[in-house]
């Protein structure tokens, strides 16, 4: 009908190659991966509307968007604990309002997980295996938001194999994901609260 088209970009909480193909088969022009910083999200704006941000000059800086398959997995195996990128977003946010929010995010983390960790569990218990995958993916996401590397990266792994169907190593890999959100919260509580 002559119409301008819609941009669409995927906020994610982790991209594989399954998921860049899914993205790219779905129509998206683009995708961000969580967690993603203020000067991300503008940059992608300026990319597919031309949005500039009132009192910010045209000719500043723009770091461009990389594309999906120049995205890197970042603290998937390097045994971080914290990945100190996902906080510094968060204190991008706090720069720009004015308002302190770490702890605020700190605490509604710790409230989902307790509920998604016993789901979880459950889900693993009745051999669930779709909402298995399905739980393991908003606990990568949420961590993804607050920092919690290994919780990400194990949940992740979880995910992609509740995904196919495979149960036998939930076993070991739902212990280690409660031990790595414990070894979270202490490095949490001591790095950065306090």
């Amino acid at each position: 009908r002559g119409l301008r088209q819609t941009p669409i970009v995927a906020l994610t909480a982790g991209i594989t190659k399954e998921d860049e193909i899914r993205c790219e088969t779905l129509g998206m022009n683009d995708y961000l991966t969580k967690p993603y910083s203020l000067s991300q999200l503008e940059n992608v704006l300026k990319l597919f509307t031309g949005y500039q941000p009132i009192g910010k000059s045209k000719t500043s800086n723009v770091i461009s968007l990389k594309k999906p398959s120049e995205i890197q997995r970042v603290n998937k195996e390097d045994g971080k604990i914290i990945d100190l990128g996902a906080l510094n977003n968060i204190r991008e946010v706090e720069k720009q309002t004015g308002n302190p929010i770490i702890a605020t995010i700190y605490e509604g983390f710790i409230s989902q997980m307790g509920e998604k960790l016993e789901d979880l569990s459950h889900e693993y218990q009745t051999e669930n295996h779709e909402l298995l995958y399905q739980t393991a993916h908003a606990i990568k996401s949420m961590s993804a938001n607050i920092g919690a590397a290994r919780v990400k990266s194990v949940s992740g792994t979880i995910e992609q194999l509740g995904r196919s169907g495979e149960m036998a190593d939930m076993e070991t890999l739902i212990p280690s994901l409660n031990a790595a959100y414990t070894e979270f919260l202490e490095a949490f509580e001591r790095e950065i609260l306090n």
